[in-house]
């Protein structure tokens, strides 16, 4: 059998699954992180608008590399496009029904910008079909330039603050940088170099902006789009476009932290009053190194509740936690919390682990059997 390291990020596949309780060893990995931020979004593309007249639209794209730059005009089977100087660019119709999952047309035309020159350039398209703003993401894959993103934490509770960072790559120093983002159904923020308003250090290239989680209806995923302008060191001007998202959970209940206790084998984790289906799990580790981990699932009816949940025989030697509050009817992640423990035992031996097999719960080895007879 494989061996499976078991990931604990946040849970989502839990939905629907008989109440239950289960411990599990664990190849040593590193112990999750509280308020863990979002994976680096990194993008060489920009997105441009233009109005439709009687079947035509002009558009201006600020090109800092024309090698091999090319743009997706969405939604639009057939079309022609022209210069500024009268020269008719290579239009493709191309059909990939992969992108209608994720809300794309499926069916696009590519124009090949390569002859363009640096700078400011107009298109005038034809032959557009519909009423809609036709809208073009462009690429320039060759350019040095990119915009990157990171979001702390990924999966924050309504009203709690979040922070993002970005910053533009280049091989120069590009000047007059303006990096802004937005919310859905939210005014867009403009993000600082300035060392104020939470940004650390004035002028070293990192932006940053703090917004709150807006308020939603449970659980759900939501994305941020963030805009970036500017001149490059030769003064050729950029524009770079790139969404990263957050998970936001209105949360019912709360782990009480202050009061989560350790008695024999059982941790004992009070939770505040809600309704609903939960699943409480706790990783055990010793200085940084998660090994062990239990859960158990719970139903509240508008009481408070004190859940215990039976360590495994290895977390004896464990001398921190992670406890996870997770909303079974919703998938969302309802609080986290680190709590100190005092070890009974010495704390296993991370070599042997390593090349141990995991003893997985039901759940898990059931899931990992079908996955390797599929």
């Amino acid at each position: 059998m494989k061996k499976l390291i078991i990931l604990f990020s946040i849970t989502v596949l839990f939905a629907g699954l008989v109440l239950a309780s289960e411990t599990a060893v664990i190849n040593p990995t590193s112990m999750p992180e509280i308020g863990k931020a979002s994976p680096l979004a990194s993008s060489k593309f920009f997105v441009v608008e233009a109005s439709i007249y009687g079947g035509m639209a002009d558009v201006l794209l600020p090109l800092d590399t024309p090698d091999g730059a090319i743009a997706m005009v969405l939604g639009q089977q057939s079309l022609s496009a022209v210069t500024a100087d009268n020269r008719i660019l290579d239009c493709l119709q191309f059909s990939e029904e992969e992108m209608a999952r994720m809300n794309i047309p499926a069916i696009n035309s590519r124009i090949d910008l390569n002859s363009l020159r640096p700078g400011k350039n107009t298109l005038h398209l034809r032959g557009l079909a519909g009423n809609e703003p036709v809208k073009l993401v462009v690429a320039q894959p060759q350019s040095p330039v990119s915009l990157e993103v990171m979001v702390s934490p990924l999966a924050p509770r309504s009203g709690e603050l979040v922070t993002v960072l970005a910053r533009v790559m280049d091989n120069g120093t590009p000047t007059g940088v303006t990096i802004s983002g937005s919310l859905p159904n939210s005014p867009s923020f403009v993000m600082n170099d300035k060392g104020e308003n939470g940004d650390a250090v004035a002028g070293d290239g990192l932006y940053t902006a703090t917004i709150t989680a807006p308020v939603v209806d449970g659980f759900q995923g939501m994305n941020i789009r963030f805009y970036a302008n500017g001149n490059r060191e030769n003064g050729d001007e950029f524009r770079r476009d790139v969404i990263n998202s957050i998970m936001v959970t209105n949360p019912v209940s709360r782990v009480d932290s202050a009061n989560v206790r350790v008695d024999g084998r059982s941790l004992y984790i009070p939770l505040t009053a809600a309704n609903g289906r939960f699943r409480v799990e706790a990783i055990f580790g010793y200085n940084g190194t998660a090994f062990t981990y239990a859960r158990e699932d719970v139903v509240l009816s508008g009481n408070e509740s004190v859940v215990r949940l039976e360590m495994p025989e290895l977390a004896a030697g464990a001398n921190h936690a992670v406890i996870r509050l997770l909303n079974i009817d919703n998938l969302g992640k309802e609080d986290e919390v680190e709590v100190a423990l005092t070890p009974t035992a010495k704390a296993p031996d991370f070599e042997s682990l390593r090349f141990a097999t995991p003893v997985m719960p039901d759940s898990k080895a059931n899931a990992a059997q079908k996955h390797e007879n599929e």
